[in-house]
Order: structure tokens, then sequence, then C-alpha cells
């Protein structure tokens, strides 16, 4: 199976890292997520425009600040992800068929 250029966008370090940290601080800044992701604020502005413009993301403006808050999709991906993320780092031992 071959990965699109947007399913390999998805799964690319700074963006799982963006993410989670989006989606655990629920509401955030770009300096907050280059700064918590060790990003370039130039490098983390163009994540979160992608992640805008496959509807993962919105920013909102209150005066000069720029908010960043999941969309109900970016919510259910980044759950998915840290429930990814915490079975990774468990040793509990899993069944399946």
């Amino acid at each position: 199976m071959k990965l699109t250029v947007d399913e390999k966008f998805l799964f690319q370090e700074k963006t799982v890292s963006s993410f989670l940290f989006i989606y655990r601080k629920e509401v955030t800044y770009i300096s907050e997520v280059s700064v918590n992701i060790e990003s370039t604020f130039a490098h983390t502005n163009k994540i979160v425009k992608r992640l805008e413009s496959l509807g993962f993301l919105s920013s909102v403006f209150e005066g000069r600040n720029r908010f960043l808050k999941l969309t109900p999709k970016g919510y259910a991906f980044a759950q998915k992800l840290s429930e990814a993320v915490e079975i990774s780092l468990s040793d509990e031992i899993f069944s399946y068929p």
C-alpha cells in the first residue's frame, strides 16, 4: 500500500507532535507549538497551514493573537494518535484473533 502525499505528511514526526500538543492543550498559539515540538516558527506555521487546509485545525484571531484549535475531525484523529502512543508505550500483553 502506497501512502498519499497527505498521508505521509500526517505521520511525520513534527506533524504528530503538533497534533498531540494541540490535543493536550485544547487551545494554543503557534509559538507555543513550535517551542514544544522544537521547530522553527516558520516550519510550524507551514504545518499549521497544511493542517488547516486538510480540515484538521482551525485558527481564530482575537485582536493580534491567533489561537489554534482542533476541528472535530482533527480531535478524532489526535485522539487515535494519542491512543496509539499509549499502546506503544504499554507493557501490557495484547491478544488478537
